[in-house]
């Protein structure tokens, strides 16, 4: 499964990303986006799932999508960031460069296609790429406003970043856009295990911001031997949890109370029917105050005088 869309943009713009690849059994994506919020449950449609979001903040945007089955159940889940610009225009010439789309995350040895969107004055685009192959580039020609494909192929495990450098019809640089994909190894490919467990862990999933004092559900989905898991939390209250049963393929929950305020992160820790660690993961959620709360005053000045003013007030009811 893989998120497609722009890894490059400009407050203000709405974007699009595809979720693609989907598991068998997918009937509907769920995306949830932050840095700029957004959430949307969307059918399936043709293999794939498409999510429209407004980009009002710079900085950076996550957008998570979860397959699910017919139930509900989380099937498989891909990650997608943004970085959004706030980029004033140049009040000589309106080009503003242009951004970069195309698939997030792949196995080696993958032929993908990068697509380079121009702005403004944007008439040829320079591509580069660090840890893939892409050959000798030149200078593609773009027409205004359009867009220019460029091939690539994965060839290591890791991140693989492709560069673009797009350029007015002088030649002079407009700006710069890059896009990144994770590449890991050819599952059909790995050598056949001689242990005793072929299990690869699992994943958590669940809401990634709150308010103080919110209970929220985290979903642990198993993979491969994984019958058994453990959870724990930071920055939150899960009380002393003993290992939960899962079967093999499914998934099971856990409740936590948001406490304070910052990150809480919840961890968990899959193992076979052995108590063989398969591997762990992780979840974090956001934990912000409640804006309906006003808190009362807590320094010692303040205090004193909330006291005294208590006192005189019972005084002048006595007089």
């Amino acid at each position: 499964m893989h998120i497609t869309g722009p890894s490059n943009a400009r407050q203000g713009e709405r974007i699009i990303v595809t979720a693609g690849s989907l598991p068998t059994g997918a009937e509907q994506v769920k995306f949830n986006a932050t840095g700029n919020i957004g959430f949307d449950i969307v059918s399936v449609s043709g293999g794939s799932a498409s999510f429209t979001l407004a980009l009002d903040f710079s900085g950076t945007t996550t957008i998570e999508a979860i397959a699910q089955d017919k139930f509900g159940g989380t099937l498989a889940s891909a990650n997608h960031s943004i970085s959004v610009q706030n980029t004033p225009f140049d009040s000589r010439r309106l080009g503003m460069g242009g951004s970069l789309s195309g698939i997030t995350q792949a196995v080696v040895g993958t032929m993908t296609d990068i697509i380079a969107q121009g702005y403004g004055e944007s008439e040829q685009v320079e591509f580069s790429a660090s840890n893939a192959d892409m050959g000798w580039m030149m200078p593609q020609p773009i027409a205004i406003g359009g867009s220019v494909a460029a091939s690539v192929r994965l060839t290591t495990e890791g991140l693989a970043t492709i560069t673009a450098t797009f350029k007015d019809k002088l030649g002079n640089i407009l700006g710069n856009a890059s896009h990144a994909i994770q590449v890991t190894a050819d599952p059909a490919k790995r050598p056949v295990s001689t242990g005793p467990r072929l299990g690869m862990g699992g994943s958590l999933s669940g809401i990634t911001e709150a308010i103080v004092g919110a209970m929220a559900d985290i979903q642990a989905t198993g993979y491969g031997d994984t019958t058994q898991v453990e959870f724990s939390a930071s920055n939150a209250e899960m009380g002393w949890m003993m290992p939960v049963q899962i079967s093999p393929g499914g998934s099971t929950s856990a409740s936590v109370k948001l406490t304070a305020e910052g990150v809480a992160t919840v961890f968990a820790t899959f193992k076979d029917s052995m108590g063989t660690i398969l591997g762990q993961a992780q979840h974090s959620i956001r934990v912000v105050a409640d804006p309906a709360r006003k808190p009362g005053p807590t320094d010692m000045a303040s205090l004193m005088n909330a006291r005294a003013e208590q006192i005189m007030n019972k005084l002048a009811r006595k007089s």
